[in-house]
């Protein structure tokens, strides 16, 4: 199944891959869309900024499958209260599990452990009592502004929403520092990701519904404490809103590394979903929304020859409607052909 574009009701896929002279169809929902990419075309192709002047080098980032390209990001809904978009359209997501299990919400327990268990130093050194990070997931690289270009000290400039299964887990009696996943944005070593009021790094227990609590989304699921899920296409027991780092770097080369982990073990996925670039022009530098569309849409028709068309749900529903008329009606006009051509012969009366 190919992904498609936003689909804000029923849309229509028509795909010709492999068929000379045939389409198909194919009624799908696709609130959010996720695209597996080499960590080099992510960090190339979009966090650069759109003159394309900043320069990388020395891309590394984890082995196992935690993080991709998000798509469609504003469907998953809007906030109750100020009706902001809950995450961004586009962007980066990483994850302490599978990614694509962000948009969903089957599950108050999410769980993918990869069994990554080598640590990781530069966000345990932001959390206290010597935790343990788990499953790390992260990507890092080095960027600068060439030093012929008229803007030589590159701007870092992000926003970005953080979510935890950790969160209301009937098990754990709520948020403990046992499991206080965190994300971090190391540039130069130094962590730019910190709350809003400066005091440590994004985390369950620094943003929750009783500390920070002004950033903090509720959304437990429903069975637990009495509790409704608010925003069903978001898999997270509990997220942050959409928070902000700007920052200028270094002239010359600089390093960043973006990095989420489990805390105490592999059980309940966290995610960050990020949308920003660093740049080398005058400007805000968010550009995460047209950058990862753009995006999408080129590696959706390098790799398929699929191609989205969105149809009003009357129009769906009237083709889906006339697609099973014609179903029902070909065999019949196929047998009545046959009889016609090839007339069953009268046997003899004896």
């Amino acid at each position: 199944m190919y992904p498609c574009h936003r689909c804000l009701y029923p849309s229509l896929i028509v795909s010709d891959a492999n068929l000379p002279f045939a389409t198909h169809f194919l009624f799908v929902y696709n609130p959010v869309t996720f695209t597996y990419l080499q960590a080099e075309d992510l960090v190339e192709t979009y966090l650069g900024d759109p003159n394309g002047i900043v320069q990388f080098r020395n891309i590394e980032s984890s082995t196992h499958s935690c993080y991709a390209l998000f798509a469609n990001g504003h469907s998953s809904g809007n906030n109750t209260t100020t009706n902001e978009y809950l995450i961004p359209d586009g962007g980066i997501i990483l994850s302490t599990g599978n990614p694509s299990d962000f948009a969903a919400n089957d599950s108050g327990e999410t769980t993918t452990d990869f069994g990554v268990d080598a640590g990781e130093p530069a966000l345990e050194s932001q959390l206290p009592n010597g935790a343990n990070v788990i499953d790390a997931c992260y990507i890092e690289f080095q960027f600068q502004c060439p030093p012929e270009s008229e803007i030589t000290i590159p701007t870092v400039k992000f926003d970005f929403v953080f979510g935890s299964e950790e969160y209301y887990n009937e098990d754990r009696d709520g948020v403990t520092l046992d499991y206080n996943d965190a994300f971090g944005i190391f540039l130069n070593g130094e962590n730019i990701d910190l709350v809003p009021d400066g005091k440590g790094p994004v985390s369950v227990t620094n943003i929750n519904d009783k500390v920070n609590s002004e950033y903090y989304i509720e959304n437990e699921m429903g069975g637990r404490i009495n509790m409704t899920s608010q925003y069903m296409d978001i898999e997270a027991d509990g997220f942050t809103k959409e928070l902000k780092v700007s920052t200028e770097a270094l002239p010359g080369w600089n390093s960043i590394k973006f990095v989420i982990g489990d805390v105490g073990d592999g059980s309940l996925d966290s995610f960050v979903l990020l949308a920003g670039s660093l740049s080398c022009v005058e400007g805000d530098g968010i550009h995460g929304q047209s950058s990862a569309m753009d995006l999408y849409d080129k590696v959706r028709d390098e790799y398929t020859s699929t191609r989205a068309v969105e149809i009003p749900m009357p129009v769906a529903v009237g083709l889906a409607v006339l697609l099973g008329l014609i179903g029902l009606a070909l065999p019949i006009i196929g047998l009545a052909f046959y009889k016609k051509r090839f007339p069953h012969p009268k046997s003899d009366e004896s």
